[in-house]
């Protein structure tokens, strides 16, 4: 889809005349406390010709204010200020109407990257000649101040990812990382050649419908295993607390509905096999759901609520066997963080 009009608002008025690298767009709602980390990371690239567009996405706190502080500490950052909440992917189109870099970079206003990121990503994709490239992620609780693993191996090499590949590998609570969480580079051309910009209306779920219409264009993508972003879990699986006040519960009504839409608007266009993947994602997205809510009601003690949810969808037993499993330790969603990545433990930046 394309962006619309930016509502009523600010932007910064510096435009640097050298065209960046990388724009690295940041849709940030609420972020006053957590953005600083997240620009101070990109202050630290060793790939020095990027810029950030920061969208303030109608925040009620500091957020506009700390974005104006890193704008006049560094011109590479520019900011673009919706007097109301347009939710993160609307926010993104935003930004990515604004960059002008040769390769776009999506970050969140409360992850961070590791100072090679975008020189490594970059070199992979010129020396593959790929539209996309993505890498392995580090999971960080934010209330245990600790790195959990990451989601991918590290021992694997760099390898294509097939658009069939990618569905196969989306399922939710199925997959051992739904791949539909990935945050890719992305050659910024091809972005425009193709007309891809992020669903509005999915405020849950935009990255995995994002690189399905990458994937869906043609667009030539490549996995890193190398861990270059660190994704800060929204619920703690070390302490077992929200990582902050502002974090809200995924819509998973909201996932399955524009996953449907997905199955119907790529019903003539996608092979049988790419078809039976998204809808596989479909229903896996109810089950898990269905879970939710029965496990929210066993702990309120509603055995009534608990029944109904299951009677709706008995097929949620399946998660729930899986969390089990998981909680013995029997299955583990993550991989053991390398030695040499410890510092994303407490990283200089935070302690300063």
């Amino acid at each position: 889809m394309q962006a619309e009009a930016v509502p009523a608002g600010s932007t910064s008025d510096v435009t640097p005349d050298v065209s960046p690298v990388v724009s690295v767009v940041i849709p940030a709602h609420n972020a006053a406390v957590t953005l600083g980390r997240t620009l101070e990371s990109l202050l630290r690239q060793t790939l020095s010709e990027w810029e950030a567009v920061v969208v303030d996405d109608g925040s009620t706190d500091e957020t506009w204010g700390e974005i104006e502080l890193w704008m006049a500490r560094d011109q590479r950052i520019r900011g673009i200020r919706l007097h109301r909440n347009m939710q993160a992917p609307a926010a993104s189109n935003y930004a990515l109407a604004a960059a002008r870099g040769t390769w776009i970079a999506v970050v969140d206003a409360d992850d961070w990257i590791v100072p090679t990121r975008l020189e490594h990503l970059v070199a992979h994709a010129e020396a593959t000649c790929c539209d996309v490239v993505a890498d392995n992620q580090i999971l960080y609780d934010a209330q245990a101040a600790a790195a959990v693993g990451t989601v991918l191996s590290v021992d694997r090499a760099p390898h294509r990812l097939s658009l069939r590949q990618f569905l196969a590998r989306s399922i939710t609570g199925v997959s051992r990382f739904d791949h539909g969480m990935l945050k890719p580079l992305v050659r910024r051309a091809f972005l425009e050649q193709a007309g891809i910009r992020y669903e509005p209306g999915c405020m849950h779920g935009y990255d995995f419908h994002f690189m399905l219409d990458l994937l869906a264009a043609g667009a030539r993508a490549l996995v890193v295993h190398e861990p270059l972003y660190v994704y800060v879990q929204p619920y703690g699986s070390l302490s077992r607390r929200l990582s902050h006040e502002g974090r809200i519960s995924y819509r998973y009504d909201v996932m399955q509905r524009y996953t449907d839409a997905s199955i119907e608007h790529y019903q003539t266009t996608l092979d049988c096999g790419a078809l039976r993947h998204l809808r596989r994602r479909s229903r896996a997205i109810a089950r898990f759901a269905a879970y939710l809510e029965f496990k929210a009601a066993l702990a309120e003690g509603a055995l009534s609520r608990a029944l109904a949810a299951f009677g709706r969808n008995p097929a949620c037993v399946h998660p729930a066997v899986a969390s089990l499993m998981m909680h013995l330790g029997v299955v583990k969603r993550t991989f053991p963080l390398p030695r040499e990545w410890s510092e994303v433990q407490q990283p200089e930046f935070l302690r300063s």
